[in-house]
């Protein structure tokens, strides 16, 4: 838990460190990618569902940022948000609305 690691490193944060044994950002990064290449490939809306902290890094990804600015995308549980384009560019369409 953070309270643990915190105990060794009381700077330590999701975004700025690994979790013992857990995948780095980069690696999460690498994660949110291959989805982002598996949605590109379907044609029309698609809905993805995941836990906060990843969806956080799928939507930086989408927008073509390092996956730690996802730590800037506050999200709440149970919220809807959409991903999309305008004309050529990845954008946020709606963040972290009430469901």
């Amino acid at each position: 838990t953070t309270t643990q690691i915190r105990e060794r490193n009381p700077r330590w944060t999701i975004w700025t460190g690994t979790p013992p044994a857990g995948e780095t950002a980069e690696e999460v990064g690498a994660r949110a990618d291959r989805v982002i290449h598996r949605v590109a490939e379907i044609s029309g809306d698609t809905a993805v569902f995941g836990h906060g902290h990843m969806l956080r890094v799928l939507a930086a990804r989408w927008l073509g940022l390092l996956p730690e600015a996802g730590k800037l995308l506050a999200l709440s549980t149970a919220s809807v948000s959409i991903l999309g384009c305008e004309h050529e560019a990845r954008v946020l369409k709606l963040w972290n609305r009430p469901s």
